[in-house]
């Protein structure tokens, strides 16, 4: 339950200020659910974030993995509103609507993500992150990375989008089995700087693979849409902070891509510290809270099918 009700929750904090720079954010920070700002929308309003990752969630329920299956619930979100907080849908990433709308239009979900350098925004990675407990008992990694490529190739088809989305399901899955961020972190760094061995990958991962991200300074982080600025800024976030409060909290208010920024670590963050450490007043003010909390049922209840859950020894 943490994770997904963390990951919303995150999100809606971010929505307000979603592009507002940091400066802006230093002298009024988000204290809590606030609403207006950015998008106009009431507190508690979370964004395209959530919607998908509940799409994915609703597509891995009851079936065995299908890509056709996520992207039809990817067109109802866009064109029927379906898995939204009011019935409404805002702040749409143009890769991501432009992936959907080829998918509309009959293109194969396989290919329709942007594959050119262009189309590495976080759009992928902020909904990937329910295949973690999908694949937590696939021991196989080519496996586990052919299924993360593929969910992140329908709207996010280049291969730095692709890595990044692999090594935070793995970072998750990891976390899961261990109950210990810095040992996950240091295990899933190891194996990908070993596998993934071509120079443009080891360049644009370079912080995260060698650990440098974590002794940065908070004004060498960039917490733009990019999405390794996103990777790394969650990371940063995730490692300097001790709650799940000061972990969002600290997320938002770097500025920029707040509400997936938010959202991502707000996830990682609920595993961690688990459902109890949300603020209780934050989830109240959640809008549509029984979608998020019915997604994070079905999410137990699919992992739970495959027996990867019940002996974990911490909140999920």
């Amino acid at each position: 339950m943490g994770s997904i009700v963390g990951f919303a929750v995150g999100d809606a904090l971010g929505v307000p200020v979603e592009f507002a720079s940091r400066e802006e954010l230093s002298k009024n920070p988000v204290k809590g659910m606030i609403g207006n700002g950015t998008h106009n929308q009431k507190p508690g309003t979370w964004s395209d974030d959530t919607s998908l990752t509940i799409a994915l969630i609703k597509a891995l329920r009851d079936k065995e993995f299908n890509v056709d299956s996520i992207a039809r619930r990817m067109m109802d979100w866009l064109y029927k509103g379906k898995y939204t907080a009011n019935g409404k849908v805002f702040d749409v990433g143009n890769t991501t609507r432009e992936a959907i709308w080829r998918m509309h239009d009959g293109v194969s979900p396989i290919e329709a993500g942007g594959k050119d350098e262009y189309s590495n925004g976080n759009g992928s990675l902020m909904r990937i992150h329910p295949l973690a407990f999908y694949l937590l008992n696939v021991d196989d990694f080519e496996e586990k990375k052919n299924i993360i490529y593929q969910v992140s190739s329908l709207t996010h088809a280049n291969i730095i989008s692709k890595v990044a989305c692999h090594f935070l399901v793995e970072l998750i899955i990891c976390l899961l089995k261990t109950n210990n961020i810095r040992t996950a972190y240091d295990a899933v760094c190891r194996e990908f700087a070993e596998y993934y061995t071509e120079d443009k990958i080891q360049s644009a991962f370079a912080n995260i693979f060698s650990g440098k991200i974590l002794s940065m300074p908070a004004s060498s982080i960039k917490s733009s849409g990019y999405v390794i600025d996103t990777l790394e800024t969650v990371l940063w976030c995730v490692f300097h902070t001790t709650t799940y409060k000061d972990a969002v909290l600290t997320a938002v208010n770097l500025g920029d891509d707040t509400d997936t920024v938010g959202a991502i670590t707000g996830g990682i963050a609920g595993i961690m510290y688990g459902l109890d450490a949300i603020p209780e007043e934050w989830i109240l003010k959640l809008a549509n809270k029984m979608m998020v909390f019915n997604a994070a049922s079905d999410l137990y209840k699919r992992c739970n099918k495959d027996n990867v859950i019940d002996n974990l020894n911490f909140s999920v």
